[in-house]
């Protein structure tokens, strides 16, 4: 069993880098049953293309079941065999620095929910950028 841990590996990469990067690590993950992986992030794409890898596995698997090899072809150019992941591989967690709690994601039939504390900090990054916008416009 190979148990890799790594801690913010998207540090100094840029989104689809980092897309790359995690695509290299589910790799390593998928090389024997027992391997795992353990990934500490603050990206918010990280958490995007763990879905992507969700999504990927789940459609996988209704292709398969319906014989359509045809489609399978194309999914794999979109997310490799090795990069794809069941539902039931992963956790994710975040935390909540004011409360100090730490509390599993919710999913929705396994896909992590768009609604964690990386895209609601993007969200409100957006919305301050709105009121300088309309603060400008009232010039």
């Amino acid at each position: 069993a190979f148990l890799n841990i790594v801690e913010e590996p998207e540090q100094n990469l840029f989104p689809s880098s980092q897309w790359e990067m995690l695509k290299s690590l589910l790799q390593f993950k998928s090389q024997g049953p027992y391997n795992r992986l353990v990934l500490t992030t603050h990206s918010p794409y990280i958490v995007s293309y763990l879905s992507l890898a969700v999504q990927a596995h789940q459609l996988h698997e209704k292709l398969q079941k319906l014989g359509r090899a045809d489609l399978i072809e194309n999914l794999v150019q979109i997310v490799p065999l090795h990069a794809m992941l069941a539902p039931q591989d992963l956790a994710i967690y975040q935390s909540d620095e004011v409360v100090g709690s730490i509390s599993a994601l919710p999913n929705f039939e396994g896909i992590p929910s768009d609604n964690n504390a990386l895209n609601i900090y993007l969200r409100k990054g957006n919305e301050l950028f709105d009121q300088l916008l309309d603060l400008e416009d009232s010039i």
